[in-house]
């Protein structure tokens, strides 16, 4: 049976654990695109947090190394650049964008390594749809 999360969005939700919770990152069901922050210590009573003050032309991907909460997501124009913006705990804030060097025309995803390096995978901006896949550093 599917739980009803009180929000609505065009995509889904990326989500993960993180220091306790889980915090679920997601794109504003209006003409905003506006990416917008929840965490919930059961994983179905969310309570909703400081938006990011990005937006988004995709579902975005979230992912924490155990210490930081990251989120990737293609930015809301026409370069269709790759961003990342880090969550600070402390003060239920995230910061400025950072550029990735990497373009797209679909929604990224996170995975890692056995060594619990971060890796992103996203489809090339150009008519080859190739796949490709790069390393994220979390310093």
């Amino acid at each position: 049976m599917a739980f009803d999360l009180g929000q609505t969005s065009p995509f889904p939700p990326a989500s993960c654990s993180h220091k306790g919770k889980t915090h679920m990152v997601f794109v504003a069901n209006n003409s905003s695109n506006e990416l917008l922050h929840a965490d919930a210590r059961d994983g179905r009573n969310f309570i909703r947090r400081n938006n990011l003050g990005q937006s988004t032309k995709f579902a975005p991907a979230i992912t924490s190394n155990g210490t930081t909460l990251r989120v990737i997501f293609v930015a809301n124009n026409n370069a269709n650049e790759i961003l990342q913006c880090v969550y600070d705990d402390v003060h239920d804030t995230w910061g400025p964008n950072q550029l990735i060097g990497e373009q797209t025309h679909a929604a990224p995803t996170l995975g890692r390594t056995p060594t619990n390096g971060l890796q992103l995978y996203f489809v090339a901006n150009n008519n080859t749809n190739t796949l490709l896949m790069k390393q994220i550093p979390e310093n």
